[in-house]
């Protein structure tokens, strides 16, 4: 079955309170969250690339991509795949 890498956590998540509901991307296959809520890559980009290649090593054309998060992390994970 196919995942649905949701970049970061979605905001409020930590608090029990998510800002949106993506649990229609559930259709589309498996949630796996890759990065928490308040990631960041600005201090040291490299240990986060590094976690994102071992993370997206299984990615298929067959996978989606839910973009949420930072924007610069997001460059990174569509660089990455």
């Amino acid at each position: 079955m196919s995942k649905v890498y949701l970049i970061q956590a979605i905001p409020g998540s930590t608090k029990g309170e998510p800002k949106y509901n993506i649990v229609g991307a559930q259709k589309y296959g498996d949630i796996v969250t890759l990065l928490p809520e308040f990631s960041q890559m600005i201090m040291s980009p490299g240990p986060l690339v590094i976690k994102l290649r071992t993370l997206l090593k299984d990615f298929t054309s067959d996978d989606y991509l839910l973009l949420s998060g930072d924007p610069a992390i997001i460059g990174v994970v569509c660089s990455i795949v």
